[in-house]
């Protein structure tokens, strides 16, 4: 099933991004990059199917915030690839999830990264899964030793990645001139369509077997 084509998936990343830059929540680049994102997206039409790529030169960045401390921190949201296929009946619509979260302080060293995947064939944890750390380039003595835990965790594109962010780092913000917007919420209506509704059936579904758990049913190599 479509939830949507091409072209509004990018007319609701262009929405997005315009809402938060008027809020002073996006820097001027950060909004670029998504604007020219939703501008190809958009030209794409009635396609169920996209890849989205945004390097972390050229990120979705977001105006300079505080930590607990005092120190000004920078938040980057990028994406390795995002690969999506309307056509999959089996599991929520990304054939590829590889999206991440990099936060640096004011010297540009990394305070610390998340990503946000679907798992690789093989791999240990929940097919789409939440998880700490990764590659850091120029500071590889600083990544984590470990991987996990990845937590079960629904699949989230560019623009309710957006959302998150923008509601956790700039709460007044965000509630004041962005949360009940009309045009916002409908843009972002249309894309958790995308991300949540495969998933929250089958979260609804693991409720009524007695012989598994949520966890396991939602494990690579058992959301067949």
């Amino acid at each position: 099933m479509a939830y949507l084509n091409a072209e509004e998936a990018g007319h609701a990343l262009r929405v997005i991004g315009e809402k938060l830059q008027a809020a002073d929540i996006l820097t001027v680049e950060g909004a670029a990059a998504l604007r020219d994102e939703s501008f190809r997206l958009a030209k794409l039409k009635k396609e169920t199917s996209w890849t989205t790529r945004i390097a972390r030169e050229r990120a979705i960045t977001f105006e300079r915030v505080q930590d607990k401390d005092g120190a000004e921190i920078s938040i980057a949201l990028s994406a390795e690839r995002i690969v999506i296929d309307q056509d999959v009946v089996s599991h929520p619509p990304f054939v590829t999830l590889d999206v991440a979260v990099a936060i640096t302080n004011a010297a540009g060293e990394p305070v610390c990264r998340w990503h946000l995947d679907r798992a690789n064939i093989g791999q240990q944890g929940p097919l789409f899964h939440l998880q700490m750390g990764g590659h850091l380039p120029g500071f590889r003595d600083r990544e984590l030793p470990i991987a996990e835990p990845r937590w079960c965790h629904p699949p989230l594109e560019l623009g309710l990645l957006c959302e998150v962010l923008a509601a956790n780092f700039f709460p007044a913000k965000w509630a004041r001139s962005v949360r009940d917007d009309p045009a916002w919420c409908d843009a972002i209506r249309r894309l958790q369509k995308l991300c949540f509704t495969d998933y929250v059936a089958r979260l609804t579904q693991s409720l009524a077997v007695s012989e598994s758990t949520a966890l396991a049913r939602m494990w690579n190599g058992s959301w067949v």
